[in-house]
């Protein structure tokens, strides 16, 4: 037997050609015309058959092993967190962190290269059994993301009404003006807000940025939004809600296994009536869309929640959401578990006879209100309970709104190194509830947010220094949720 020398091209060429088999993300892989060969050389491989199939079995193992080492380190994402932005921490009088663009916000890699095959692992080339492998490859992957999906009893408020000049061409909300003040804030330095975006003043209609938002929540482990909402043409004196929002949100959610609820703000002239007609005209457009979060424990219903339902009388309510109701949603297709505001302890009454399905407190403010104080949320469990009724307690990681209510010192609550999210959780995992609510991932308003912030500090006379998450991590309080997300389900099994 002649013994074959292959030049360097083709040994190059051949080593990879044998890596492109084993990469799992390639779905299709064409077999390239056979190198030229020298005069006198065959063009077979080295070997005998038994010899090739021996080979063939140890790239086999060896793509196995690199499959498990995947499937381990997906499982281990979730306290990866911090790696998918590298910290952005501006030095004292910098210029604001800059506004990631779509192309800025590519997440690193975070699954092991294939393992590389030496000049000996270079099988013949089979396309029908790599095309075979690729499709078992994606059955598996497919299979795997919907294990990894977070459980629906993780809701977080999410708000959609940013604004920066790229997208909306001008800020909004981040120019919040001060309350029964004169002054506005000039973003991108100036925000209002006590703490600053690790991406900047950003736009709520930018799909990079929903696209880093959804990724974050379900790395937190949370799996619905609950997506602040006015009708169209009815939000507040900022409004930018319109369809391309509420498209943009619910198509994006979906493509992670995240769903969307609404949080019916209290637009212009709401009631029962009114609120019903916005609802139906929502559920038309986006009933069947696969991002609409919908309880596979009550009759597959969707869900919302009621901003300041107290605002209206159980009377109105009760037309919409009673069962005898002359309006009533109750057995249409139109039907839905709705939540209502509980804030006063007379609220609970009002919230029966108005027809609600349950209640929640949303506040972060331990003490605000009857429904957000800690200490009662034992009793309104006993109460919820003995009324079949649905108690959703909203934990925060402190309150900070004091940029635009300098007048509201007494309602602050310091996040004391993520010591006040802890405590909140703690309560609410106490009582055993169905439901914890998270306020909020973005209202950065009131400095409620879990979404990632950074220590910053104005060029302005005299500067102001932003608030930061400890250790100066802007992922801190996502790992934190993350944390607390897995204790709550362990306990409640």
């Amino acid at each position: 037997m002649r013994t074959i020398i292959l030049r360097p091209r083709t040994r190059r060429f051949l080593a990879a050609l044998a890596i492109v088999g084993v990469i799992v993300c390639v779905l299709f892989a064409t077999a390239p015309p056979p190198p030229e060969t020298s005069e006198g050389q065959s063009e077979e491989l080295i070997g005998s058959p038994e010899q090739i199939a021996e080979l063939r079995r140890e790239q086999h193992e060896q793509l196995q092993n690199f499959r498990q080492e995947q499937l381990r380190l997906q499982q281990q994402q979730h306290v990866q967190l911090q790696e998918h932005l590298p910290p952005v921490v501006p030095e004292r009088g910098a210029h604001p962190p800059p506004r990631l663009r779509q192309n800025d916000m590519q997440l690193p890699e975070l699954l092991p290269q294939p393992p590389a095959l030496g000049p000996r692992h270079q099988p013949a080339f089979d396309e029908q059994a790599q095309h075979d492998s690729q499709a078992r490859d994606l059955q598996q992957a497919q299979a795997q993301v919907a294990q990894e999906q977070p459980s629906p009893r993780i809701h977080a408020f999410y708000y959609a009404w940013y604004g920066a000049p790229e997208y909306d061409s001008v800020y909004l909300h981040w120019n919040h003006n001060v309350i029964n003040g004169n002054h506005k804030y000039t973003p991108p330095e100036q925000i209002g807000a006590n703490f600053y975006p690790q991406l900047g003043p950003y736009s709520s209609i930018n799909p990079a940025v929903v696209d880093l938002h959804m990724r974050q929540m379900k790395e937190a482990g949370i799996a619905v939004l609950s997506l602040s909402w006015y009708p169209p043409g009815l939000a507040d004196d900022q409004g930018i809600f319109n369809k391309a929002h509420n498209d943009l949100v619910l198509e994006t959610a979906a493509k992670y296994g995240l769903q969307v609820c609404l949080h019916i703000e209290p637009f212009k002239n709401r009631d029962g009536p009114s609120t019903r007609a916005a609802w139906i005209e929502f559920l038309d457009l986006y009933g069947g869309h696969p991002g609409l979060f919908r309880d596979a424990t009550r009759g597959n219903l969707p869900w919302i929640y009621v901003y300041d339902s107290y605002q209206t009388p159980s009377a109105s309510w009760k037309r919409v959401f009673g069962r005898t109701g002359d309006l009533t949603v109750r057995g249409t297709k139109y039907d839905v578990v709705a939540i209502g505001l509980l804030v006063n302890q007379n609220d609970k009454q009002d919230l029966l006879s108005g027809g609600f399905d349950g209640a929640y407190s949303y506040f972060a403010t331990d003490g605000f209100t009857y429904g957000s104080t800690t200490r009662q949320w034992a009793d309104i469990a006993r109460w919820a309970s003995s009324n079949r009724f649905i108690w959703v307690p909203s934990v925060g990681p402190g309150y900070s709104d004091l940029r635009i209510r300098p007048w509201n010192p007494a309602n602050q609550r310091g996040r004391g190194d993520g010591k006040y999210y802890e405590d909140m959780w703690k309560a609410a995992l106490s009582v055993k509830p169905e439901v914890v609510s998270i306020t909020s991932f973005n209202e950065w308003h009131e400095g409620t947010q879990i979404e990632p912030a950074v220590k910053f500090s104005t060029t302005t006379d005299p500067p102001f220094s932003y608030e930061y998450y400890p250790n100066d991590d802007p992922m801190f309080y996502l790992r934190q949720t993350k944390y607390w997300v897995d204790e709550f389900l362990k306990q409640s099994g």
